[in-house]
């Protein structure tokens, strides 16, 4: 009978480590998110308990034990972002975009995510400097927010800083050791489109290595020529200098740009004539509208650019006759020449699906001719693929394609260099609603089907504005996790739109619908199922210990009484029968009253055992104590002393502080912000200060092997006490010599006999109190 019980006790043990190891996330990592939480006043709902993993925390995706990805663009987070982000070492993913109420400044610690690859910050209210140290980011391919010094990240694939407030000039690099852009060789995307960069486009920026496809620096304040450099870039296909202060000439080594389709060049102070641009065969839209180019007629080569279907030229000083007829491709769709000096125009007689606008030139100024081409273009269609025909919706819900209510998530494309103009072709805009629904199938999104609506055009920027509605599938609105999903797949560019619509930026409105169940239930239900059977095999096996337990308790209670002289030792306020420990010295009550200021929480510490804070990391992922537990544990309270702090307050962690905070080449390591004031007020007489330091952060290092054993310790600590002007011998019962004895041919850290009793057992019988 025995053995089954104690077959079946085994077989608990066994269930409980198995469950202890599988559900725990890696402790730093779990303290890292619970800092990262105590500094939002917003956060997921589900945001609750100690085990971020195992619970499935929303936005938050961990392989094995660690956290690799941060996902929760579009949550409504409020809040700072706070230097604890630097200890999640295996992160991946931060997308935090869209969330416009996360401000302050980033963490100045951020590059110490060696292993980040995607960071997000679209449509953030992030201020102040940008650390210097996203530089160290080597892994990052796609950046969202970023300074200029990333010159030595080789890898990055997208460098986007659009629509932000960022100022100053673009560093290039001296050519030995200070970086810039220009060592940026395998990036494809520039886009720092409406900001206020300032000063020259530097000539050392561009050359030949480069592969750059896109380079938007429109909406800025740069002055000076074009470099001729930026034609060496050959696999350039989209160049935007417009709404600048650039000027001089537009040099024609633009014309070795062949692979180039847009070029935007409007709202400058360009002089001279316009190039020739004849070898730009790949050309789709031309616009150089807004400078102050030399009375001409209109180019003859233009007619030689088959591709071209945009031409701009407005107040441009363009005074010939105008003829659009069989030289010029059927290919183009739009010329807009407002506010010049045209008298002529022969409208085509081929090409009739061309759309001309030359309002406010003489041509239209005559009165009672008002032809079509004399008005203004329009700058918003009422287009939808919403059929008309459904029903209205209620409660807030939108009809679907299918007409079904639901609660869509929306948002808007920014298109910033689309291959059309006008919007009055709906072809373009069907082509897209289409791509996008065949791009959530093919991957399996939780999408029952997506509307386009509300197309219009930024008449500042002349950026392509369209509204997009994503509905959900089978159910009314988004959960948490599909929403995020979604989000991702615009915040992330992981979506390519066709061609013809170039690159963009999509701004997600805030999503508050959210379901109440779980996603995926389908592919989740086995999890939910074996969840259950084995909370009822546990559930009996537990019923089976406790018989176990109650069976066996007067015999441990007998044991007990013989053989542990504490079971009856008095603990009340008066005695003085206290057992004597080796290396321990005793105290009475009242002494320790008056040490502590009446037990005050002042003077509190931390608690004992290996409580909240002191456990050695590594016990998470093996479940066995070792004697470096203990010079973990000890670790801590060194740091708690340092700092005056429990180990963990307000969902910070006294070792990551210190940690993150030192800097040994300063005053006191830099660790003024957290030190106890006491110390501080010392400051002045702080012998051994550095080595204390050091020693704490020798025994809290998250692998055993690298902790020193607790000999050396003490040892340690005793020169410390030296080099402080103290006696290590005269305040206490216990030193190096002593412990080095204790644990001599033992094994035992502590001594075998360390806890022998070696008092008299009280005369009377008295049982606890």
């Amino acid at each position: 009978m025995s053995s089954r019980i104690g077959a079946f006790m085994l077989l608990i043990l066994l269930c409980f480590q198995f469950l202890s190891v599988s559900a725990l996330t890696n402790g730093f990592d779990a303290s890292a998110l619970q800092a990262l939480k105590a500094d939002w006043t917003k956060y997921p709902e589900n945001w609750v308990g100690a085990d971020p993993c195992g619970t499935n925390w929303v936005g938050i995706t961990c392989t094995n034990d660690r956290v690799v990805s941060i996902s929760l663009g579009n949550l409504d987070v409020e809040g700072k972002l706070s230097s604890d982000i630097a200890s999640l070492t295996e992160l991946q993913i931060l997308d935090l975009s869209y969330n416009t109420e996360l401000t302050g400044p980033l963490p100045s610690n951020i590059g110490q995510l060696k292993k980040l690859k995607n960071l997000i910050l679209v449509a953030c209210s992030f201020s102040g400097q940008i650390p210097e140290s996203i530089g160290d980011l080597e892994q990052l391919i796609y950046l969202g927010r970023i300074p200029a010094s990333i010159g030595r990240l080789s890898n990055l694939y997208w460098f986007d800083i659009a629509d932000n407030q960022i100022e100053g000039t673009i560093p290039v690099s001296n050519g030995t050791s200070s970086p810039g852009l220009d060592m940026l060789l395998e990036t494809k995307h520039f886009h720092f489109g409406k900001n206020k960069l300032s000063g020259v486009i530097p000539e050392t920026l561009f050359s030949s290595k480069m592969t750059l496809i896109h380079v938007l620096f429109d909406g800025n304040n740069f002055t000076g020529d074009i470099p001729d450099t930026l034609s060496l870039v050959k696999t350039l296909t989209v160049l935007r200098l417009d709404r600048n202060k650039l000027t001089g000439n537009i040099p024609t080594s633009l014309n070795n740009l062949t692979n180039l389709q847009e070029l935007y060049l409007a709202n400058n102070e360009f002089t001279g004539s316009l190039p020739n641009l004849t070898s730009l065969t790949s050309l789709y839209t031309l616009d150089v509208s807004n400078n102050t180019l030399e009375f001409s007629p209109i180019p003859s080569w233009i007619s030689s650019l088959r591709s071209l279907a945009t031409f701009i030229l407005k107040r441009n000083r363009i005074n010939s006759a105008l003829d659009f007829g069989t030289s010029y491709s059927n290919q183009l769709e739009f010329v807009d020449l407002q506010y010049n000096d045209i008298d002529v125009y022969t409208q085509p007689s081929s090409n009739t699906r061309i759309q001309v606008i030359l309002a406010n030139n003489p041509v239209c100024q005559e009165q009672g001719n008002s032809p079509s081409y004399c008005s203004a273009i329009p700058h918003n269609t009422s287009y939808s693929t919403i059929p008309t025909t459904c029903s209205p919706c209620d409660h807030g819900r939108e009809a679907s394609p299918s007409c079904r209510c639901a609660h869509p998530f929306t948002g808007t494309f920014n298109f910033r260099a689309p291959s059309f103009s006008g919007l009055f072709n709906s072809t373009n805009f069907e082509i897209l609603q289409k791509d996008i629904t065949g791009f959530f199938n093919k991957f399996s999104y939780p999408v029952d089907s997506v509307a386009v609506r509300n197309i219009r055009e930024n008449t500042t920027d002349h950026q392509l504005l369209i509204d997009l509605l994503v509905f959900p599938l089978g159910r009314e609105s988004f959960n948490e996790t599909g929403m995020l999903l979604v989000n991702f797949a615009f915040s992330n560019q992981t979506y390519k739109p066709p061609p013809i619509f170039g690159p963009y930026i999509f701004i997600a409105d805030p999503y508050t619908q959210f379901s109440d169940g779980g996603g995926f239930k389908s592919s989740n239900m086995g999890v939910i199922i074996g969840a259950a059977v084995g909370c009822a095999v546990l559930l009996l096996l537990l019923t089976l210990a406790g018989v176990y337990a109650l069976c066996q308790r007067k015999r441990a209670d007998r044991a007990t009484d013989q053989n542990n002289p504490f079971a009856k030792w008095s603990t009340s306020k008066s005695s003085i029968d206290a057992p004597q420990l080796m290396g321990a010295k005793s105290f009475t009550f009242e002494e320790l009253k008056k040490c502590t200021d009446n037990f005050s929480e002042a003077n509190d510490v931390g608690g004992g055992g290996y409580g909240k804070g002191y456990l050695d990391p590594e016990y998470y992922m093996t479940n066995q104590l070792t004697e470096k537990s203990d010079v973990y544990g000890f670790g801590v309270v060194m740091l708690e002393l340092l700092t005056g702090k429990s180990p963990i307050e307000k969902g910070k962690y006294v070792v990551r502080e210190v940690k993150m905070k030192m800097n040994k080449s300063r005053s006191l390591y830099d660790l003024q912000e957290v030190l106890d004031t006491t110390i501080i007020t010392s400051s002045s007489n702080l012998k051994g200060f550095d080595k204390y330091v050091d020693l704490a952060l020798r025994c809290v290092e998250e692998e055993g092997v690298n902790r020193p054993s607790m000999g050396d310790v003490v040892k340690e600590i005793e020169n410390i006490m030296q080099l402080a002007g103290l006696n290590p011998n005269g305040d206490s019962a216990s030193t190096s010599a002593t412990y080095e004895d204790a644990i001599k041919g033992s094994g035992d850290p502590y001594g075998k006999d360390s806890f022998q009793y070696s008092g008299n057992f009280p005369a009377s019988k008295l049982e606890p109190q």
